[in-house]
């Protein structure tokens, strides 16, 4: 049993703390959740749902054909769950934090091979799942992604010892060896350790543990990894390629003739979801599964495409992801997040207004449609214990609220429109920070259950902004 000074202890904390706030932060979160026995599916969804960067990538994916064959229409993180299933997203969270800091760090070319290999394992396993029946091939492709967690974490990182270790590997030394010698450990074993801390799930370290199931999902992955392997490094005329042809043929218990075509077909995958999850650019490492592409189609002429509100919500939270990671002006993140919103569900009104220092009153900070500029900086108090606003502080969270619901005070004049409205409580550290309101009040359209989830989703990115630009990014 690993001791917590441990090399491997030294270096999974290490990685962990080294990436971003954010991306430290979903990763602990995250996992603390996959802890839990009695964690719900809303517990994974709040805690996935602070990170707009993740929430946008997650429900792209959760709307790609790989993982939503019938286009079932998914807006949020909790549907996103209910489709995919609380493992998958679990994992498929930690990937994705995952990747998205490996891309930020250093550029190193045995980044992109690790990259490659991953997508192309997964794309295989889950391929071979699917044929076996699988109840759930998405967790078999989140698992063959992360299988090299390791790697991919220790050379996106700017480590001293990766160039030991190419110096090594460059003397003829193999790979496995060099780590061991300059780390005292394999990047296999740094693999298993933060799917140990990270709570990645034990479908990955039964594979790591290269342990045999009667089920047959860890060969899935396993035989994932060795198919990619051998195409990657050897190509596809030559005997390491033939004989893991032969291994996954008899293990689907399928002619070597048909595996190979399925194999091809994967490979070509691949690269289209590596796209999905915002990964391009491996073409170079996986040459073959351009060779067999099909030429495309000429261009039509370029129109203007009205985008989808699923559509202009990702491009939005996308948009504010990036002006995070950028060290973007509160003003400036704050009116991304508020347009996003406004425009994503057509509201005729919204904004978002500040507690005053003395907590006795509220001020309109941003706003967006309406009387917008008017209404801007407007302030009204608290008048006591049973004010709309000051319910919400103390009791409330994000909820649709019709004119009943309301107190017809002429002090609302002006914050309240006429007819149904979202309201949302943000707190900060637990303490109230503000309110977050939007209507159609104009357009006289109902709100839905679903523009409540988006509203939320929205909100719950409110603490991060002020938390990040409060302390620089």
């Amino acid at each position: 049993m690993e001791t917590t000074d441990s090399p491997l202890s030294v270096w999974s904390n290490r990685l962990t703390a080294s990436g971003t706030p954010v991306f430290a932060r979903t990763v602990r979160e995250v996992s603390t959740v996959a802890a839990k026995e009695e964690a719900s599916a809303r517990d994974l969804s709040e805690v996935v749902s602070r990170d707009a960067s993740m929430t946008a990538r997650l429900i792209r994916i959760a709307n790609s054909p790989m993982f939503n064959p019938v286009n079932r229409g998914v807006d949020t993180v909790s549907e996103a769950v209910v489709l995919l299933g609380f493992n998958a997203v679990r994992e498929l969270s930690v990937s994705l934090a995952l990747i998205e800091q490996v891309l930020k760090g250093r550029s190193h070319e045995r980044v992109t091979r690790n990259l490659a290999r991953a997508f192309h394992a997964a794309a295989q396993a889950r391929s071979f799942a699917q044929i076996q029946k699988d109840k759930c091939p998405e967790e078999i492709f989140v698992a063959a992604l992360l299988y090299q967690v390791g790697e991919m974490a220790f050379w996106s990182a700017d480590a001293e010892e990766a160039a030991a270790i190419e110096r090594l590997v460059g003397s003829g030394l193999p790979a496995a060896k060099a780590e061991k010698e300059v780390l005292g450990f394999s990047l296999r074993e740094l693999s298993r350790e933060l799917a140990e801390d990270w709570h990645l799930g034990d479908l990955l370290k039964d594979t790591l543990d290269g342990k045999v199931t009667r089920d047959g999902r860890v060969n899935n992955i396993a035989l994932g990894h060795s198919v990619a392997q051998a195409i990657e490094e050897h190509g596809w005329s030559s005997k390491q390629t033939d004989a893991a042809l032969k291994r996954l043929a008899a293990h689907l218990n399928q002619p070597v003739a048909a595996v190979e075509q399925l194999v091809s077909d994967n490979l070509r995958d691949a690269l289209r979801i590596a796209r999905t999850y915002g990964v391009d650019k491996l073409e170079s490492v996986l040459p073959v599964a351009v060779e067999s592409e099909p030429p495309a189609a000429p261009r039509a002429p370029e129109t203007v495409v009205q985008r989808s509100p699923q559509e202009i919500q990702l491009a939005s939270l996308t948009a504010l992801a990036t002006a995070l990671e950028s060290g973007s002006s509160l003003d400036e993140l704050m009116r991304l997040l508020l347009q996003g919103l406004h425009q994503a569900l057509g509201f005729d009104r919204t904004w978002f207004a500040l507690l005053t220092p003395d907590r006795k009153g509220m001020q309109a900070k941003y706003t967006f449609g309406g009387n917008a500029d008017n209404f801007l900086g407007s302030r009204r108090a608290l008048t006591g214990s049973r004010d709309f606003f000051q319910v919400l502080f103390d009791h409330g969270r994000a909820g649709r609220h019709r004119p009943g619901d309301i107190a017809a005070e002429a002090s609302y004049l002006g914050w309240i429109a006429p007819g149904e409205c979202l309201c949302m409580p943000v707190k900060l550290n637990q303490k109230p920070v503000g309110i977050l309101y939007a209507d159609r009040a104009r357009a006289n359209t109902a709100l839905s259950d679903a523009d409540l989830d988006t509203f939320r989703l929205f909100g719950m990115q409110i603490p991060l902004v002020l938390t990040l630009a409060r302390h620089g990014g």
